[in-house]
């Protein structure tokens, strides 16, 4: 069984070495043997990749990097050995093109469906090289190898695109259209939407990485940057929930770590921006680049959205600690 990273009508990069995770699933019953299972990664028939399954039955295989092409592939996994009867495993539908991911909070998160002339856009989306997908938040404690998708992998389609990340698409369609080229075949493009709203960058990167930091995980008692309380609303807590160290790390980044990405979009910063530690922005921007080349490879592009104008009426708010400013956190961004 490959895990749900890998699916029909999904994109892997071209040009890098792609690895394949997933866990034999034994279909005898005969759960004696299921470590030291030779697997076999096939792309339309033909060997691309070798490996053996751990004790539990997992398994990660690197196939040889691809040149981009539209062309669909089919990936098919097979793993022999024991007394097992293994079906095998088969993914159709495969592109290889430029991946990128879209990470972030709310403004990351605005589906298309929200953005202005959102009916005329959603009936114009018949994009065959550009896929989609959409990861899903499950509250974890600890990585995990695995995540479910609320956008599973697909061509870009009006049935689609309208939950999807406005952001995120109208930047991916862009680099489709103005990479493609002339006179040759189109790079496919391949969009992961890992976007919560509300949420502090300290999530999104391990608590190892934002330990030199120095910020304290939690706002103090004393703490005044909260939006208006209105009448019935529930009390607001700044850090809990998704906004815990590692929250997002561990339930929506970790089981992409077998991805390779062409570079990342980060549009986040509304949400530190409203905390008395606002000015540790730029080390923590710095600690998730880190994390996340640690993660990727150090050739990962990482572009950060600067935070736009604010509204001051609706989030005065925000600018309770006259330390700091809408100009400062750009700054902190850009670095």
């Amino acid at each position: 069984v490959l895990t749900s990273v890998f699916s029909n009508s999904m994109v892997l990069q071209h040009g890098k070495p792609a690895r394949v995770n997933g866990k034999v699933a034994d279909d005898s019953n005969n759960m004696a043997v299921l470590g030291g299972l030779a697997v076999t990664v096939e792309l339309d028939g033909k060997v691309a990749g070798r490996g053996v399954t751990a004790v539990d039955g997992s398994f990660g295989v690197t196939i040889a990097a691809q040149p981009a092409a539209s062309t669909p592939h089919v990936l098919t996994v097979r793993a022999s050995g024991g007394m097992q009867t293994i079906t095998p495993a088969t993914i159709s539908d495969v592109l290889f093109g430029d991946l990128y991911l879209c990470s972030g909070q709310s403004n990351m998160e605005l589906a298309v469906e929200s953005v202005d002339n959102a009916t005329a856009e959603i009936a114009a989306a018949d994009w065959p090289l550009i896929r989609i997908a959409a990861v899903a938040y499950i509250p974890a404690t600890t990585p995990q190898n695995d995540t479910r998708f609320t956008i599973p992998w697909g061509a870009v389609t009006s049935k689609n695109i309208g939950g999807f990340s406005g952001v995120c698409y109208y930047f991916g369609r862009r680099m489709f259209q103005e990479l493609a080229s002339g006179d040759g075949d189109a790079t496919p493009v391949g969009l992961v939407e890992q976007a919560v709203g509300g949420t502090y960058i300290e999530s999104f990167m391990t608590a190892d990485h934002m330990a030199p930091c120095n910020t304290t995980g939690r706002m103090p008692k004393d703490w005044t940057g909260a939006p208006p309380k209105q009448a019935g609303a529930k009390p607001y807590v700044p850090w809990g929930g998704a906004n815990v160290p590692a929250a997002l790390w561990n339930s929506m980044i970790a089981p992409l770590l077998p991805l390779q990405f062409k570079l990342a979009i980060y549009d986040q910063a509304e949400q530190n921006l409203a905390t008395n530690e606002s000015l540790k922005y730029h080390c923590l921007q710095n600690q998730l680049v880190g994390a996340w080349r640690e993660a990727w490879g150090a050739e990962l592009a990482f572009h950060a959205v600067q935070l736009p104008s604010l509204n001051m009426t609706e989030f005065a708010w925000i600018y309770v600690d006259p330390d700091r400013s809408l100009g400062q956190m750009r700054l902190s961004q850009a670095a």
